[in-house]
């Protein structure tokens, strides 16, 4: 996305990136033969364990890997280099004070804890969080740039919205909301509930409509999503962008969401559930969205042209607010 707006990338990752052809440079700092070692499993065969149980910034694998690109980013970064961090702290101990202090900017933000000046959110509520959090005002050098998404990996759906089953892609926990799924299969035993994630379904299991097909990757999520009537993401804590609900209406699919958080920007008013009646209501109202009105809706918002402009824009101004101590406002309306 970036390097077609014209920016030079270098991707620095375990083994290959999914996407090579994106990249002008990509450097292997582990083997995935390396990673296996160090994690003392195979990370692509977890079952139903949370591919984020690994993400422990004192394990041998995190320690390993940033020791190894802090040597490559001492000689590779310099003058305008930007270092992007896609997860937060997970690479600080690779970086020098001289790479925060000038050159780090934070990405894709839906994390709690942040290290860096130059932020770029995934959202405005996860924004206004850690602005709350900090207990301090907005900084210049913070921007909200939401996740994209490639077109062709979520094609339209081309079935109706009258038939199928309600599903849920995600964690499956308690705190994802699959208690209110729960009460929606009780209340309608017409309805098959489908559940796709990792982690443990049988709390939830109790009811006959209700069935877990266990993770589900790559195209046959959109195959998934294309199956069902609507989708359902119920979460009971504050989402920082539910990146599902995006895949949802990127193939026409409506998705009823809880109504606060992320889902105040993302989804349509009407599909934003505050009491179960309203859980059970808006099973009818999704029947009567249109595939390719809300497929449209979706990519003029999170598809790659539009999400890699708003990058375009943004990052260009960063080196200079960190090297004049966060610039101001005269500063900004000066260069441009």
């Amino acid at each position: 996305m970036l390097k077609r707006e014209g920016f030079h990338t270098i991707a620095y990752c375990v083994g290959e990136p999914d996407n090579p052809e994106g990249w002008d440079e990509v450097v292997q700092v582990l083997t995935p033969a390396e990673q296996r070692d160090l994690l003392g499993y195979d990370p692509l065969d977890l079952g139903s364990k949370f591919v984020g149980d690994a993400a422990n910034i004192g394990s041998p694998l995190y320690q390993e890997f940033n020791r190894r690109l802090a040597k490559i980013l001492a000689s590779d970064v310099s003058g305008d280099d930007l270092i992007a961090c896609h997860f937060g702290h997970a690479a600080q101990a690779a970086l020098s004070a001289q790479h925060i202090q000038h050159h780090a900017v934070e990405t894709g933000i839906g994390y709690p804890h942040c290290f860096s000046r130059a932020r770029i959110y995934e959202s405005i509520a996860w924004w206004n969080m850690h602005c709350g959090k900090e207990g301090r005002n907005p900084w210049l050098s913070e921007w909200v740039v939401p996740n994209d998404f490639e077109e062709q990996d979520w094609p339209l759906r081309t079935n109706d919205l009258k038939t199928g089953y309600v599903l849920y892609m995600g964690r499956i926990c308690t705190i994802k909301g699959l208690n209110v799924l729960w009460q929606m299969a009780r209340a309608r035993p017409d309805l098959e509930f489908v559940l796709a994630g990792q982690g443990d379904p049988s709390p939830w299991l109790t009811e006959p409509n209700i069935r877990c097909v266990g993770p589900v990757h790559g195209r046959q999520r959109a195959e998934l999503i294309h199956g069902s009537r609507v989708m359902l993401m119920p979460t009971q804590y504050l989402e920082p962008f539910g990146g599902v609900s995006i895949e949802g209406m990127m193939t026409g699919t409506p998705v009823i969401t809880t109504n606060h958080s992320c889902f105040l920007e993302n989804i349509p008013e009407g599909l934003r559930a505050t009491t179960l009646r309203d859980w059970l209501d808006f099973l009818e109202v999704a029947e009567s969205y249109d595939p390719v009105t809300l497929r449209a809706y979706a990519v003029a918002r999170w598809s790659q042209p539009v999400v890699g402009k708003q990058y375009a824009k943004v990052l260009p101004t960063i080196p200079g607010l960190l090297r004049d101590g966060f610039g101001s406002a005269e500063q900004i309306l000066e260069a441009v």
